[in-house]
């Protein structure tokens, strides 16, 4: 099951809400090698994060050591029925 998540997701989304402002934290984001991609989504930002979990809390501190005034900080992963049907659809090799 694990190997199938990987293939499907090999980075984990990360959704960071910041009090600062999205655009300060996507810029900030952005300029991390963790970091693969940065979307605003709302007030929020959406990373495309690649790491382990120490990495992730890692990314954090430095998130709040750098000054920033994290109010959420989630990683969202696939549950069993996103795994089903992209797996059905045949979008695991």
């Amino acid at each position: 099951m694990e190997t199938i998540l990987r293939q499907l997701q090999p980075t984990k989304l990360l959704t960071i809400r910041c009090l600062d402002g999205a655009e300060k934290l996507s810029e900030w984001l952005n300029r991390q090698p963790e970091i693969v991609n940065t979307q605003i989504v709302n007030s929020t930002v959406q990373a495309q994060f690649v790491g382990d979990d120490e990495a992730q809390a890692e990314l954090l501190r430095r998130l709040i050591l750098d000054g920033h005034r994290i109010a959420t900080f989630t990683e969202t992963t696939m549950d069993l029925e996103d795994v089903f049907l992209r797996v059905t659809k045949g979008e695991v090799a």
